[in-house]
């Protein structure tokens, strides 16, 4: 059964990517969100960047409050 993601945790997630993209971009990278928050049928957040013209997956860690890419 998957757990049900509440409102606090999609707001949490948001901010730390917003975080998240601002860093890269200071770092001269290129960042825009090509598959914006999302976790039907997931028991975690994701979304997919464009980092540089490289598509990214990348999902919540809640515990860390950070934003990781998925390995394949």
């Amino acid at each position: 059964m998957v757990k049900e993601i509440d409102k606090a945790l999609v707001a949490e997630a948001r901010a730390a990517l917003r975080r998240y993209m601002q860093r890269r971009r200071k770092a001269g990278e290129t960042v825009t969100i090509e598959e914006s928050l999302y976790h039907e049928g997931l028991s975690n957040l994701r979304c997919v960047l464009k980092i540089d013209g490289v598509s990214c997956r990348m999902y919540y860690r809640q515990a860390e409050g950070r934003w990781e890419k998925a390995s394949r």
